[in-house]
């Protein structure tokens, strides 16, 4: 039996990247990025972390229907905008929870945020293991240096693409 491993994605956060570094039409397809960074472990689940009105409903349901679990925040409205409220929060509260329970022996968490830093250390003090899987130039470097192992999408994406 292989290591169980979960997968913990900052929706947003990837949607906009993907954007910004491969253009307007760049879409992932986040059962092949699930099935490309779970080939070696035993995948337990996934799960999508966003905010309510960034991705439409019916992508929202579409993960559902595809075994992804999905949390979804509503945008809080902060002067004349909205802004995304409570997504590394309720990824980084799952991450140390099903660590603390013995969920899962290894966490891909897919995102670039430094502010996660805290909680992966915390996690791999109770022995866990820690990938850290985003694009190259949108990793925070204390996340890169904390994680165990640092899978850069760039290197995969055309294998993780909307086709």
């Amino acid at each position: 039996m292989g290591k169980r491993l979960m997968i913990f994605i900052d929706g947003s956060n990837v949607f906009r990247e993907a954007i910004r570094y491969f253009g307007e039409d760049c879409r992932i397809d986040y059962c092949k990025l699930i099935k490309k960074l779970s080939h070696n472990g035993d995948f337990i689940r996934a799960y999508y972390y966003g905010s309510k009105g960034q991705r439409s409903e019916t992508f929202i349901k579409a993960l559902g229907y595809k075994g992804i679990k999905t949390i979804i925040k509503p945008l809080k409205k902060r002067g004349d905008k909205y802004i995304e409220k409570g997504v590394d929060v309720a990824l980084a509260t799952d991450l140390l929870s099903f660590g603390f329970v013995n969920t899962y022996d290894i966490a891909f968490v897919v995102s670039g945020d430094g502010d996660l830093v805290d909680v992966v250390e915390r996690v791999q003090s109770l022995g866990k293991i820690v990938k850290v899987a985003f694009f190259k130039n949108s990793t925070a470097e204390k996340l890169k240096l904390a994680s165990d192992e640092n899978i850069y999408l760039d290197d995969i994406i055309n294998d993780i693409k909307q086709t």
